[in-house]
């Protein structure tokens, strides 16, 4: 049983220090922008890894895109622009 939960833990510990760097890394001047920019993340995959969402990948592409998702979010951009510009 404790074999178990210790090698839960170990899978567990990338996915959080993940979310740690991402939420220090893109500052928002509002929460609201914040939470989108996470759903954002969870919502599409890497390109490269494509069984990982953005906000688990450390992949170059991945990366890429998620300055690119904060960038238009600072500029006003909508979900569903963000999306066009996604699949372009």
């Amino acid at each position: 049983m404790l074999r178990i939960f210790l090698i839960y833990l170990l899978l567990l510990v990338p996915y959080l220090v993940e979310s740690d760097d991402t939420k220090e890394l893109y500052s928002f001047s509002n929460v609201e922008d914040q939470d989108r920019f996470f759903f954002l993340l969870e919502t599409y995959r890497c390109p490269k890894c494509q069984s990982s969402s953005l906000a688990g990948s450390n992949s170059p592409i991945a990366k890429d895109l998620k300055e690119e998702i904060h960038r238009l979010i600072e500029e006003g951009q909508t979900d569903e622009q963000i999306e066009i510009f996604l699949r372009s």
